[in-house]
């Protein structure tokens, strides 16, 4: 890629993911009563037995993938005839499960890099373990190692999935939580990161989150 193809991306990653953000906020804003619940799902609104399935088959129109041993789902957007991209732009939901602004983002951008002649792009939406199509039991009580590593582990699976050479997670409010510990304890495993809205120091987050100062 040309240094100038790869500032025109730059510039359509920023550009895109402020309103990407902005769409966000608003799907999170009215989304008790604007909710597709074919993208809106939260871990509870999936069967247990079929959230821990051994199989990584597609669920319920999402394709799924083996991490280190779950099964994690997430819905890929990609020029239209692509089967490969050397960049892949991973979007991680925060604690409240994934909205229908993360998937208008995700196409947006891919969009934008098609209006800028970038056809090795792509962009997955991915399901936190435990959440949405991915296997896991459900959890809220912060973020401990077990899920950290299966998210990780899903980052290298996805590149190979799409043959991808570069990784960029962008991640917001725990899904940048998530990635800010990806980035110190696996170093290398993502490419680039976008981490916004989170609390990155945890040990405060959880007593605020318990109720405390």
């Amino acid at each position: 890629m040309t240094s100038t193809a790869w500032q025109n991306l730059v510039g359509a990653l920023r550009a895109h993911f402020i309103l990407g953000a902005v769409a966000s906020a608003m799907a999170l804003a009215v989304s008790a009563c604007v909710t597709d619940v074919s993208l809106v799902e939260s871990a509870n609104s999936v069967p247990l037995n079929q959230m821990q399935s051994d199989s990584c088959e597609p669920l319920h129109g999402f394709a799924r993938i083996k991490a280190k041993s779950a099964c994690i789902a997430y819905k890929a957007y990609a020029p239209s005839g692509a089967d490969k991209a050397e960049i892949l732009v991973l979007y991680h939901h925060g604690d409240g499960g994934d909205r229908i602004g993360h998937y208008v983002t995700a196409s947006r951008l891919v969009d934008a890099a098609v209006h800028l002649g970038l056809q090795n792009i792509a962009a997955a939406v991915v399901h936190r373990i435990g959440y949405g199509r991915s296997s896991g039991p459900p959890f809220d009580r912060g973020y401990p190692d077990w899920v950290v590593d299966e998210m990780a582990a899903s980052v290298p699976a996805l590149k190979a999935k799409f043959g991808a050479s570069l990784a960029i997670w962008v991640g917001t409010s725990g899904g940048a939580m998530i990635g800010g510990i990806i980035a110190g304890k696996h170093p290398g495993v993502v490419d680039e990161f976008v981490l916004v809205a989170g609390h990155f120091n945890i040990p405060q987050w959880r007593r605020v989150r318990d109720g405390g100062t």
